[in-house]
This record gives structure tokens, C-alpha cells and sequence, in this order.
């Protein structure tokens, strides 16, 4: 059962609580949280994709007839890399941290009260406070007068609207890849590389239902995704060594590889395709091809995807079918970018 079902679903018998009282009273599941949003803070992705959950993995051949979006129980996280840059003598540390409360609880599926944002965040409960103060004098945060927890106001939407206003490439992937979708039937998004994470910056959704609910915004994880597969695979090989080597590399599914080496060793391979097929690499139920798209000078600019499920398709079937129509769609867009590379390989 997903963890938020016994914690928002099964304690709501009582309701007299407030969400804060519900967390005060489920302390058995107060760690595995703390663990899937320390994880999202760490290595932003989709929250479906982050939260853990107890659901055992089914095998290969099983019917995807439902959404399975979730990831393995989480373990506890270590320190891992740090970010280039932190160690910096212009890195603010109070700036991070005060993002860092503002992430986690634009995350969170329901408001959070100061002692869970301490509990998700690790800092001290002043700290934290100060912060939750600040952000919501600011208007970036409201408080509940009446169960005192914090939720994010539409304030944060100012920081995609100055992005996606300006975006030029995602202007250009939005028609390319609406009127593709209306042609094959089937669900596009074009992804931007941030990080250790894809981002997805836009997306059309198409006849057919999906094994994954995703949306613009949500982010997954470079190494278990297949637009992630198809960037690195095109990046100078150090460079994508160095992505990997910053990611937190757990097993999404039985198919999500891991190993750093194989990795590299695959990208000559997605090269001389133009494209990266991922058969449930990074969810049960979901095929995914994608190629990459580059700007003028050569450069990754993203990629092109396209998403369907097994309970429709084989990987096979997907990528004689599906595989013209990602390349299609990847070499129009850099060329409308700039680039003319991928020419010779797009199929009208």
C-alpha cells in the first residue's frame, strides 16, 4: 500500500485531527517520510516517483492495467556528493536552506506543520521557523489559522511563468509535438536535462491511456529514464560519467540498471540509433523512446519522448512503430533550433 494511505487515508477516521495532529499520531511512519522527501530534496523528481512504498514489484508479465508510479521502500540517505559550487566562499547556505523548506513543502501532498518541515528538512526547529516566517511574509507560503500548517501560495508560479514565458525551445516543442501526438495517438513530452534529473517542460497527452501519471514540471531521475538515457548517451562520456557519479542510484523497478559501467558501455549503440528505448526501467507498465534534440551549436537542448503502455505494446512493436516518430519530431525541432544534424535521420 502506498505510504500515504495509511498515514492521510487510515488515521482520518478521527475528523476531529488536523493533518498536523495526524503526523503527531503516526510516528511509526514519521522516518519513512523524513527518508522519501530528504530523497526529493536531495534528487528533485516527480513526487509519485519519490514517495517510497510497500507494494511489491510485479513481474514482467503482469498486467499494467493500473498507475505504478512508485518507487521501492527508500533506504536512508548518506551523504552523498556535494553539489559543485556549495563549496564556494560566495555560496550562501542560508539561501539553500530557506529554498530547501520551500521545495519540500511545495512537494508535499498536504500542508505541513513546523515540526514536520523540521522533521523533512533535518535543520533546528528555529531555523526552520525563521524560514517558514520569512517565505510566508514574502507570500510564498500561507499558514492555516486553524491547524497552523503551511502550504505554498501561487506566488511560486512566478518563477515557471518568467521561465516558460522566454523559453523559445518549448514555444517551438509545444506544436511539433501537439500535432505528433494527435497523429500517432499516443503521449509526447519534450525534457530539459537539470542536473541529475530530467524536467519535463512540456507535454501532450494522447489517445491512449498511460501506465504513468506525469506532468509539466514533474522531474525523474537521468539514469532509470529514457530521455535521460538518450542525453547522456550523447554527452562527452567524462560529462556523463560525472552525472551518473552524482546521482543517487537505487532500483526503481527489477529492469533499472545501476551499474555505472554499462552505462557507458550502451552509449555507442543509442548513437548509431539516434534514440534509447527503456522497457520498465523506471516504472512497471511503462515503454518509453527517446532521441535527443540539440541547439545550434551542437549542444543538447533537451529531448523528445514518447510514452505508451505494455498493455498495449511490446517494446519491440513500440520502437518499429514509434521510434520514426521520436526522430521525426527530435530532428524538426533542432532544426527550428539551429541545428541540422539529425536530417538525414528524420522519416516523413
Amino acid at each position: 500500500m502506498p505510504l500515504r494511505q495509511p498515514v492521510l487515508i487510515g488515521l482520518y477516521g478521527d475528523t476531529k485531527k488536523s493533518k498536523c495532529d495526524i503526523w503527531k499520531s503516526a510516528p511509526g511512519h514519521r522516518a519513512e517520510w523524513s527518508t522519501a522527501f530528504h530523497r526529493l530534496a536531495r534528487a528533485p523528481q516527480s513526487l509519485s516517483t519519490a514517495m517510497a512504498t510497500r507494494k511489491k514489484i510485479p513481474d514482467r508479465s503482469a498486467s499494467p492495467t493500473t498507475r505504478q508510479p512508485d518507487s521501492p521502500p527508500a533506504q536512508a540517505p548518506g551523504p552523498g556528493p556535494v553539489e559543485p559550487g556549495r563549496e564556494s566562499g560566495l555560496f550562501v547556505a542560508s539561501v539553500a536552506k530557506a529554498f530547501d523548506v520551500l521545495r519540500i513543502v511545495s512537494a508535499a501532498p498536504e500542508p505541513l506543520g513546523l515540526t514536520e518541515v523540521v522533521q523533512l528538512t533535518h535543520m533546528g526547529r528555529s531555523a526552520v521557523q525563521r524560514f517558514l516566517h520569512t517565505l510566508t511574509t514574502l507570500g510564498y507560503l500561507r499558514q492555516d489559522p486553524r491547524t497552523r500548517c503551511y502550504s505554498v501560495t501561487p506566488c511560486v508560479l512566478g518563477f515557471a511563468q518568467g521561465f516558460l514565458g522566454r523559453d523559445g525551445v518549448r514555444s517551438k516543442a509545444s506544436e511539433l509535438l501537439r500535432v505528433a501526438s494527435l497523429e500517432c495517438g499516443e503521449t509526447l513530452n519534450f525534457t530539459v536535462l537539470e542536473k541529475t534529473s530530467v524536467l519535463y517542460l512540456v507535454r501532450h497527452t494522447g489517445r491512449h491511456a498511460v501506465s504513468v501519471e506525469l506532468s509539466v514540471g514533474s522531474r525523474l531521475p537521468v539514469y532509470s529514464s529514457a530521455p535521460g538515457r538518450a542525453m547522456l548517451a550523447f554527452m562527452d562520456p567524462a560529462e556523463a560519467r560525472l552525472v551518473l557519479e552524482r546521482s543517487e542510484m537505487k532500483p526503481f523497478t527489477p529492469y533499472t540498471e545501476l551499474s555505472i559501467e554499462k552505462f557507458l558501455a550502451s552509449f555507442p549503440a543509442t548513437r548509431r540509433l539516434g534514440y534509447y528505448v527503456s522497457d520498465q526501467e523506471g516504472f512497471i507498465g511503462d515503454i518509453s523512446i527517446a532521441a535527443p534534440v540539440f541547439d545550434h551549436g551542437g549542444g543538447l537542448a533537451g529531448a523528445v519522448n514518447v510514452a505508451v503502455s505494455t498493455s498495449r505494446w511490446t517494446a519491440r512493436d513500440a520502437e518499429v512503430a514509434l521510434a520514426p516518430v521520436v526522430l521525426r519530431v527530435a530532428g524538426r525541432l533542432s532544426a527550428a533550433l539551429g541545428h541540422g544534424a539529425l536530417a538525414s535521420t528524420v522519416v516523413d
